[in-house]
């Protein structure tokens, strides 16, 4: 009995050691599945926050690229509305003023002389008529210091008088076959390069267009006169002059000579390389 109560005893021990082991294994294995949840749950969030960074991003390129593309189409309307504003201002530029710009004095043979500007337009096309008047004339100081950068003179025009295009900022004229006289400082101090003289020009009178930028003068054989400094401080390297030409009030007697240049006619342009006659 006392030997049956031993073995009794000994396996007792044995099994409340079996069940601790198994406690503790069932603890061992309690605590790895909540580390592995654990894990998987991390592992988790950082997944949801990965693909949150990546949704965010992706999100954000998207904004970039609409932002990007408006700031395009807007640049592309501001463009197309330049374009337009430039276009109609061409347009506009090619139409002339109406009459109400230009102040003008009645002459006794029926037509006008244009007395002032009073319009803003910088690119200035002169109608051929003012309310039903031929424009044969513009008058002294008509267009000075006006800020004028291209100016169109009619057709029908035949005097230019005294500083009517003073001081602006000309850099091309094209004269009218109509035109028989240039008055004083007509076009001084401007920034003419480019000049054509027509045939029917008479006189070109005292600083007509000193002080601009002109390489090249070709004086047609119907002028008669050309006065003192009409074409001084310019940069003329080229010259072609009629034979026919007299120049006079230069300081020089009327004496029958047919053809005298004095020097300080082309004053200042002292680049002159070539003189032609025609």
């Amino acid at each position: 009995l006392k030997l049956v109560k031993r073995y009794k005893e000994g396996n007792d021990i044995i099994y409340e050691e079996l069940e601790g082991q198994k406690k503790i294994l069932r603890k061992a294995e309690v605590n790895h599945g909540r580390k592995l949840q654990e894990a998987r749950r991390k592992e988790e969030k950082k997944l949801q926050e990965v693909k949150r960074i990546e949704y965010e991003a992706r999100i954000a390129e998207a904004r970039q690229k609409a932002e990007e593309k408006l700031r395009e189409d807007r640049r592309k309307e501001k463009e197309l509305q330049e374009a337009k504003r430039k276009e109609q201002e061409r347009l506009e530029n090619l139409r002339p003023n109406k009459g109400s710009d230009f102040k003008v004095a009645k002459l006794e043979d029926g037509t006008v002389k244009i007395t002032g500007y009073t319009g803003s337009r910088k690119v200035v096309v002169i109608p051929s008529e003012i309310d039903d008047f031929v424009v044969s004339k513009i008058g002294k100081d008509a267009f000075k210091e006006k800020g004028i950068t291209s100016v169109t003179l009619p057709n029908g025009l035949e005097y230019i008088y005294e500083r009517a295009f003073h001081s602006n900022l000309l850099t091309s004229i094209s004269i009218p076959n109509t035109v028989r006289i240039i008055g004083f400082s007509a076009f001084q101090n401007n920034k003419i390069a480019d000049l054509i003289i027509p045939k029917n020009v008479q006189k070109i009178l005292q600083s007509a267009f000193e002080h601009n930028k002109l390489v090249e003068i070709i004086i047609p054989g119907n002028v008669k006169r050309v006065s003192d400094r009409a074409f001084a401080d310019n940069n003329i390297s080229r010259l072609r002059i009629s034979r026919k030409l007299k120049i006079v009030d230069v300081g020089a007697r009327d004496n029958g000579v047919s053809f005298f240049i004095p020097l300080y006619q082309f004053q200042h342009s002292r680049y002159v390389k070539i003189l032609k006659l025609l």
